[in-house]
């Protein structure tokens, strides 16, 4: 976040605050997703986070800078800090809990992978394109893919 806002002529302080930004969205998303996916459907939920970011992503891909960067940083951030809540949840909704370990094991595994690939595929697009509009735009058609595939899971036992 930080090599792009200031890439768009940020101050490298305001570029630390749009990521201290990021990072407070995601601690208060921790918390309030857990409470609603007591709620409603994790699958409602997490498609609405997944919009969310689609949407923040989007504001970057739009160039943002000042209070949009504020913006899609808080909408990315509400949704990173749910993804982690999510994923354990629905795994252990949708495998139970004699192979959630396992499962859970290779699904945050993955999930790592991305996380740890993502600022290289960042890196080596704008070096290719010399922006980031690009992967950034292609991010915002995965994650609302993703978003459109999580809502049409099939509908997993509530506990009582």
């Amino acid at each position: 976040m930080v090599p792009m806002m200031t890439d768009r002529g940020m101050t490298t302080g305001d570029a630390a605050l749009v990521q201290s930004t990021l990072g407070i969205a995601i601690v208060v998303s921790r918390i309030f997703a857990g409470y609603l996916i007591d709620l409603f459907s994790a699958t409602k939920v997490a498609f609405i986070c997944f919009l969310i970011s689609a949407c923040g992503v989007g504001i970057l891909a739009a160039g943002a800078v000042g209070t949009p960067a504020f913006l899609a940083a808080l909408c990315i951030g509400l949704s990173m800090g749910a993804e982690i809540d999510m994923l354990a949840f629905l795994t252990s909704r949708y495998y139970g809990v004699a192979n959630f370990g396992k499962i859970y094991g290779i699904l945050f595994s993955s999930f790592l992978i991305g996380t740890s690939l993502g600022p290289y595929a960042f890196g080596l697009a704008y070096e290719t394109y010399g922006s980031y509009r690009e992967v950034l735009m292609t991010a915002v058609i995965v994650i609302i893919i993703s978003a459109v595939m999580t809502l049409l899971l099939p509908a997993y036992e509530r506990s009582k």
